[in-house]
């Protein structure tokens, strides 16, 4: 089984493809280093509380990412020179893992091909980006979900392979809940390709397509740290 999966490769995304790497060995990463670009002011101001607090926990030691794992370096996935690239890599299975959306053609050149898409978010509810930032601005608590689906034409409309709730602690702070968020997402890939590389049943859920949200501002997302600052303190 060979896995190719499309992703910025940001700490976060190493934590997870290393995790994966233990059990699956044949592994191609796409680095794509293309971004959707904001046209107003979205950072998080302790985006290095953030950062810091996902290293200590995750890495003992300087982390270093598996050599062994070939990394191609892109931009934008869905030019026709970088389709016909990954093609001829005759992948299994393909992942989307924080990359940007994979455009119609992308997609119906791997059609007798997997693609499986990791959203951080629960798609029947929130589609886009900042999903959990977003059911938290909204007091939807019980939405804080990840969710691996199936990759179709409309972003995020994929049938659902598998759902899980973040596991939160009583006076969680909100930049450690990226931290849940991939652990989550790394148990539910596990379990994709489990059954995947055993050539088990996979049952899925019809998406009911929540509404499309884009980037969060700052402004709320000062909002919505106080927010869920306030009700981590009541767990």
């Amino acid at each position: 089984m060979k896995i190719v999966i499309i992703t910025p490769l940001e700490k976060h995304h190493e934590y997870i493809i290393s995790e994966i790497y233990k059990k699956y060995k044949n592994i191609i990463v796409i680095k794509d280093d293309k971004k959707i670009k904001s046209k107003f002011n979205t950072k998080y101001k302790n985006i290095n509380l953030q950062k810091n607090y996902e290293n200590k926990t995750w890495f003992e030691k300087k982390f270093i990412f598996p050599k062994e794992i070939k990394i191609i370096k892109i931009r934008d996935v869905n030019k026709k020179e970088n389709i016909n690239k990954i093609y001829t890599l005759k992948p299994s299975l393909l992942i989307s893992s924080g990359a940007i959306r994979l455009s119609k053609n992308f997609i119906n050149k791997f059609k007798k091909i997997k693609i499986v898409n990791l959203h951080g978010g629960d798609p029947d509810h929130y589609r886009g980006l900042d999903s959990l930032l977003w059911a938290i601005y909204h007091n939807e608590y019980h939405n804080l979900k990840v969710s691996i689906h199936y990759v179709d034409k409309k972003l995020d409309s994929g049938k659902i392979i598998e759902k899980q709730k973040i596991k939160l602690f009583r006076n969680m702070k909100l930049y450690q809940l990226r931290k849940s968020n991939v652990e989550s997402t790394k148990k539910i890939l596990l379990n994709y390709l489990s059954r995947f590389s055993n050539n088990k049943k996979i049952l899925t859920k019809k998406n009911k397509q929540g509404k499309y949200y884009s980037f969060m501002p700052t402004a709320l997302k000062d909002i919505v740290e106080k927010k869920f600052n306030n009700f981590a303190k009541k767990l």
